[in-house]
């Protein structure tokens, strides 16, 4: 497949164009205006963390959330038509997107009316099933 496919453009890539000025505006707020101690005094290269153009590790993370989400989609049942070669592309790529996450489990948030937000978050998880290494042989 190639970048001008019309999957990988529209999936994938992220133009937001009509994000620009308000990523500036917001920036330009945090920089300099507002309480002196309030400012942000250095910023490091994520200042259009929306904007693919303008920071190429959008791209990479787009990549990485495509992957993940074709995967969860196919242990869910929506892509059920898909070969089996697709289904396994996927879940190799998921295999090696989980191996390098520092936390899989959920971190519970404290606070005022956080139980529900918590119970909520549990509830609608989206996870692999249970020995999905073994059903797709990856070892």
């Amino acid at each position: 497949m190639t970048t001008s496919s019309p999957i990988w453009s529209d999936s994938i890539l992220d133009r937001k164009d009509q994000y620009h000025e308000s990523i500036e505006q917001l920036m330009h707020e945090r920089r300099f205006t507002g309480a002196a101690a309030h400012r942000v005094k250095w910023v490091v290269e994520f200042s259009y963390s929306v904007d693919s153009k303008k920071n190429p590790m959008v791209q990479l993370s787009d990549l990485v959330v495509y992957c993940v989400k074709r995967f969860i989609e196919v242990e869910h049942g929506h892509r059920a038509g898909w070969p089996d070669a697709a289904k396994n592309y996927y879940a190799r790529c998921y295999s090696r997107i989980r191996d390098r996450v520092v936390r899989s489990a959920l971190v519970e948030r404290n606070g005022r009316n956080m139980d529900q937000l918590n119970a909520y978050v549990e509830a609608v998880r989206a996870e692999p099933r249970g020995q999905w290494k073994r059903y797709y042989d990856i070892g």
